[in-house]
């Protein structure tokens, strides 16, 4: 009758930078039937910890991996290894990866950060009062935010998901973040090692200064040095409105 005799064999236990992986080792003996039944058999028997299972020492470390190799006709040592669970070993995890990138924003503009036209004056010694209104190169941010998720979504709700939000922008404060500063650009599918799942990837960018168009009156090549919003230049919508917090995925709160 087949027995499982548990630790039989040194194990490991390793702590890295990364975080720390083991395995433990069981040896499966008077096994019957083909090589490769025996492995299988083995691999599923009632002892052998199941994927998922905590580790006896630690139990943050969860069994990721199983597998098997025969010792002689009837006997099968079992491995089995343990990580830290995250989307990439384990299925029922429910974590993501966030990757940030900045980039440098420069735009001409002829207004401050606070939308006050430019403007440069100088008084000629007995003479009249002279008005210049400049060019200015402004830089800001632009901050790229890719966030990966082990999803169960169908394909035809990814699709209508896809539809609903790519060049879409938050209509509403999202994470902290204000309305209209968070625009998504792709959202990328591809299969998961594990049946059922999808590897989902949303890829997002942040512009400080909203996704609004700016549309000034220019007279004479200049825009009248008293435009104000309203009165010489307007902010419009040109990107539809979307409600991000119905999106799967969790942001860094905004500072």
């Amino acid at each position: 009758m087949m027995r499982v005799i548990p630790d039989n064999e040194v194990g490991t236990w390793t702590e890295t930078s990364d975080g720390t992986v083991a395995s433990r080792t069981f040896l499966v003996v008077e096994l019957a039937g083909t090589a490769s039944a025996q492995i299988k058999n083995a691999v599923e028997a009632v002892g052998v910890p199941a994927r998922g299972d905590a580790h006896p020492e630690d139990a943050s470390l969860v069994a990721t991996q199983k597998s098997g190799s025969a010792r002689d006709e009837s006997t099968v040592l079992v491995t089995v290894e343990y990580e830290i669970p995250t989307w990439r070993n384990s299925p029922e995890s429910v974590s993501q990866e966030i990757t940030l990138d900045a980039s440098v924003l420069a735009e001409e503009t002829r207004f401050d950060i606070n939308d006050v036209r430019l403007k440069a004056s100088y008084q000629i010694p007995f003479g009249p009062l002279v008005e210049h209104y400049p060019k200015a190169t402004r830089f800001g941010s632009l901050m790229t935010a890719s966030v990966l998720r082990l999803e169960t979504t169908s394909a035809s709700d990814l699709l209508l998901r896809s539809v609903s939000y790519i060049e879409h922008v938050n209509n509403a404060v999202w994470f902290g973040w204000a309305a209209k500063t968070w625009k998504l650009d792709d959202l990328q599918v591809r299969r998961s090692r594990f049946a059922g799942y999808q590897e989902v990837t949303y890829v997002l960018t942040y512009n400080p200064r909203t996704w609004r168009f700016v549309a000034s009156y220019i007279d004479s090549g200049t825009v009248p040095p008293d435009a104000t919003e309203g009165n010489g230049f307007a902010l419009f919508d040109i990107r539809e409105l979307a409600d991000f917090s119905l999106l799967p995925i969790t942001m860094p709160t905004a500072p």
